[in-house]
This record gives C-alpha cells, structure tokens and sequence, in this order.
C-alpha cells in the first residue's frame, strides 16, 4: 500500500468515527438498488470515505504521492479491519 501509515490510521479512524456498519450496510443496500455502479465495492469505499469527510484530507495530504489506486487499497483495507464490508 503506497499511502503513508500515518494518513490510512488517519483514515481509519476518521471512517470509524463517522459510518456505521448499519450505515454502510444501507448504503450499499441502496447502491445495489440503484445499478449505477462499475464495481460495487469500490463504489462503496468511496462513498464511505466521502460519509466520512476525507475529501479534503486526501487532497491536501495523499494526492500529492498516491492515486485512486492506492485510496481504492487504503479504504478497502481500513473497512475490512472495521468490518464494514
């Protein structure tokens, strides 16, 4: 995982503070309802990290070195450990 270890704790528990897993169970439950999806999973760690209010982190702190690439890594890997998916 390229992103530094100090922005993904910061990413994890951001996204701990701020979604539920019955929150992100919603989501993904409407996700699948609407169809409007390449891949869900990506679709929903996306939209959990944006729940979360890590748009501007990202910009200000990970753009700079990393791409959607390694986000996609980074916040599938934090909400696996907090058991969001």
């Amino acid at each position: 995982m390229k992103v530094k270890l100090h922005h993904y704790l910061h990413i994890k528990e951001q996204i701990r503070n701020s979604v539920t897993k019955q929150r992100a169970e919603t989501h993904k439950k409407f996700l699948i309802s609407e169809g409007r999806y390449k891949c869900l999973e990506t679709r929903l760690v996306f939209d959990i990290a944006y729940m979360a209010d890590l748009t501007r982190f990202v910009c200000d702190n990970i753009y700079s070195y990393a791409d959607d690439s390694h986000l996609k890594t980074a916040y599938r890997r934090a909400c696996l450990e907090l058991g969001l998916l």
